[in-house]
């Protein structure tokens, strides 16, 4: 943020799990499906990409936002990262 930038105010979180109630055995990285997810917005927000890693094997999913990264954007992005991996490998996010 630029000197005398007033930040914004973050909307109402809604449900959500915090990353510490996480099962044990995510944090112990030792069963491929647990993933962290990321946001990454350009500078000025022109540009978006949605990442996703697996915490076992380090494998990375990239997803471009082209159109925004408004909440239902990221939401058809990150649903059509996660349908590229087997059923049985989907775990947490």
């Amino acid at each position: 943020m630029r000197a005398g930038e007033v930040p914004k105010a973050a909307g109402p979180l809604g449900q959500f799990n915090l990353i510490g109630l996480r099962p044990e055995i995510a944090a112990l990285r030792s069963e491929v499906g647990h993933f962290e997810g990321d946001l990454i917005i350009g500078q000025g927000g022109r540009s978006a990409v949605v990442t996703l890693v697996d915490r076992m094997s380090r494998y990375n999913m990239l997803g471009r936002l082209p159109h925004g990264h408004d909440a239902t954007s990221v939401l058809t992005c990150l649903t059509g990262l996660l349908e590229r991996v087997p059923d049985q490998l989907r775990r947490t996010l």
